[in-house]
């Protein structure tokens, strides 16, 4: 007898908590990013910690929220945030206590989070998961390197390949009111993501398996970069409505392997 059935996978609650842990630390990495040095001087090397370590700082936290909004390598996200929390707790918040001016009670959550993502992992959505998870799998096997049946003739499939290549095709038209800079860099940018959505969405529809993977990964990119929209108070509600459709076409994609783990 299978006792799983209908159980609650809890991985699940990890996706909330990597969209907004990721869009806190990647403001927080982008802050820094503009000024490492200063941080460097102003900050640790008061504390007695050698400058270059903002450098370090400042990677952990940009390089480790990409990794969460991307759902690639989570616990190694998860991780560098960890350390940059206990630190900061450590030697910039403890002695001004759990609350009030400099209190260390929003390094604290933030710790908590990272630590609830090293708990459970990566979530359903992930890339850690769809992609990297069946190909390291040594039993059973997958759509790209043969061990794992992936089946993409699905009406939910078809139906988030349609959406992808909708997207693509509306993406470049509407960049500006996306918050897409005006200009050629910021046509490229949106020209190139646009095509290759809509060359995803169109293999996927042929049944080609071997871009199941590309259209995941290009999914799970747009509800990262939704997420970051959506708390963007000038972008908040078309982040929204960004981040809905995002959701709902990796969930399309993912019924190709739906019960794979």
């Amino acid at each position: 007898m299978n006792t799983d059935r209908g159980r609650f996978d809890s991985a699940w609650a990890s996706l909330p908590v990597e969209l907004v842990l990721g869009a806190i630390f990647f403001a927080y990495g982008l802050q820094k990013l503009a000024s490492p040095g200063s941080f460097g001087t102003d900050v640790l090397a008061p504390l007695r910690i050698p400058p270059y370590l903002a450098y370090v700082a400042t990677a952990a936290e940009l390089g480790g929220a990409i990794l969460l909004l991307t759902g690639l390598f989570v616990r190694l996200g998860s991780v560098g945030h960890f350390v940059v929390q206990a630190v900061a707790i450590a030697l910039l918040h403890w002695q001004n206590g759990l609350l009030g001016p400099g209190g260390f009670e929003l390094p604290l959550a933030l710790l908590t989070a990272a630590l609830v993502l090293l708990v459970l992992g990566p979530d359903p959505l992930s890339i850690d998961r769809n992609i990297l998870a069946p190909i390291w799998r040594k039993n059973g096997v997958t759509g790209f390197n043969g061990r794992e049946n992936i089946t993409l003739s699905g009406g939910g499939v078809k139906a988030a390949a349609a959406m992808m290549m909708v997207a693509g095709i509306a993406i470049p038209v509407v960049r500006i009111r996306l918050g897409i800079p005006e200009g050629i860099h910021g046509l490229i940018a949106t020209v190139i993501p646009a095509f290759v959505s809509v060359v995803s969405g169109s293999l996927v529809i042929l049944e080609r398996r071997w871009s199941y993977a590309p259209a995941f990964v290009l999914g799970r990119l747009s509800l990262g970069a939704s997420a970051l929209m959506l708390f963007c108070l000038k972008y908040t509600v078309r982040g929204a409505a960004a981040l809905l459709l995002s959701l709902v076409i990796v969930l399309g994609l993912r019924s190709a392997r739906r019960g794979k783990g």
